[in-house]
């Protein structure tokens, strides 16, 4: 991190309530750096020519290097080099001070400034938190821009007080209650605690009932002394935070089970309007629309309308899961064929055997209700692929080795 930014940083943090007499600073890249190195030049600007002792201290603190330069100008419009500035004190009347930061080794940007503010310093805060905050008056400019650095953040909200102390609080959509507050260095520090620690063992107990984790939090900006977070569950007796966050899971548990209902809703209108499998005045149920409506109905047809499977291929189904190759099975392909217990592949459409990357080498049979899409013959991963149905069953080859491997399409069976 380059030093004139942690400076900056540094200046902030330490200033905290106090008063300031810096009243601008002004930055800018300068590649004529000793040794070639970049140096950053900072301009700083002072009220009624009194010198800001603790961003002097800041300098020191922060770290100064034998080829730093320091130029200082008098209220008469003088300039002289200073050899030491640690030496500079608030009995000194300076106008401006410039100094040169050498051995920058990359040149600095604003948006490393704004970062670096908003992410460690009270400007991470909504300004109506600290807007009566001396150092919230503070103008850093950048190169020629005559425009300050905008590093204010600015909130719609109302601030309301605990114990005489500001704050906001916000939802989000994180199920955590975040704290973001100055600690007593007057470093902005985050601090998160599951939302299950301001909420009752009632509404836990709800939640657990219906398996559900929440999908919103809270997060409260403060001016709120360190001591309210020196507990485990910080300020887990204030009303307002437990009431808050029971409210915002409630209503999202709320919404859940609402949309649970709308979509089983929803599912009982589709249904409704799905098209029905019947063959021999056997309702089969509904056309498949996945994979595991396509089990279903091949295991309803197994069951009940064995006959109907082509070429007296009989398949039971042992054991079934969604990962690799889904299910092994014991099937007979035809009585001219032995028994076998082995991998079989299951699919809505047979595109879906390409999609998920299974090797046809792995299986002994792909039952799928549909092949549309594809159209074959059919070129994927450098193989060309073929549906040959001069057989009892389709069977699908490829170029690769010319080897095979049978498909039952549902969807033909009932045409």
């Amino acid at each position: 991190m380059s030093r004139v930014v942690e400076l900056i940083k540094r200046f902030v943090a330490d200033t905290g309530q106090s008063e300031t007499s810096v009243k601008s600073l002004r930055l800018s890249n300068d590649p004529r750096g000793v040794n070639s190195l970049t140096t950053v030049r900072m301009t700083v600007s002072f009220t009624n020519e009194v010198i800001d002792q603790i961003f002097l201290n800041s300098i020191v603190g922060t770290g100064i290097y034998l080829d730093d330069t320091f130029l200082a100008v008098q209220p008469d419009g003088k300039s002289i080099k200073i050899d030491d500035i640690s030496k500079l004190n608030n009995e000194n009347f300076l106008k401006e001070i410039e100094i040169g930061f050498s051995y920058e080794k990359k040149p600095i940007t604003s948006d490393q400034i704004i970062k670096k503010l908003q992410a460690e310093t009270i400007f991470g805060l909504p300004h109506v938190l600290f807007k009566n905050v001396p150092i919230s008056n503070l103008k850093i400019y950048f190169g020629v821009n005559q425009n300050a650095l905008q590093l204010l953040k600015e909130s719609a909200l109302q601030a309301r007080a605990y114990k005489t102390h500001p704050f906001l609080s916000e939802l989000t959509k994180v199920p955590i209650v975040e704290f973001l507050y100055i600690d007593d260095r007057s470093n902005l520090t985050t601090l998160k605690r599951p939302i299950t620690d301001y909420i009752d063992e009632d509404l836990i107990l709800l939640l657990t009932r219906h398996a559900y984790t929440p999908k919103v939090g809270l997060k409260i900006c403060s001016i709120f002394p360190s001591t309210f977070f020196s507990n485990t569950v910080p300020l887990a007796t204030w009303d307002f935070i437990r009431q808050q966050v029971s409210n915002i899971v409630r209503e999202d548990l709320n919404r859940h089970t609402k949309s649970q209902v709308d979509r089983i809703s929803k599912r009982i209108g589709e249904v409704q309007r799905r098209k029905k499998i019947i063959s021999g005045g056997i309702d089969f149920g509904l056309a498949p629309i996945n994979e595991v409506e396509t089990v279903l109905l091949f295991q309803k047809l197994a069951l009940i309308y064995p006959n109907k499977l082509p070429g007296g291929l009989r398949v039971e189904l042992i054991d079934y899961s969604p990962k690799d190759i889904d299910s092994i099975c014991r099937f007979q392909l035809s009585p001219n064929h032995p028994e076998e217990t082995g991998p079989v592949e299951f699919e809505f459409s047979l595109a879906s055997f390409f999609k998920h990357g299974h090797d046809y080498r792995q299986v002994k049979l792909i039952i799928c209700y549909t092949i549309k899409p594809l159209v074959f013959p059919y070129f994927y991963g450098g193989i060309n692929y073929s549906l040959d149905k001069s057989g009892i069953m389709p069977k699908l080859t490829n170029t690769l080795d010319n080897s095979s491997v049978p498909c039952l399409i549902l969807e033909e069976l009932f045409k």
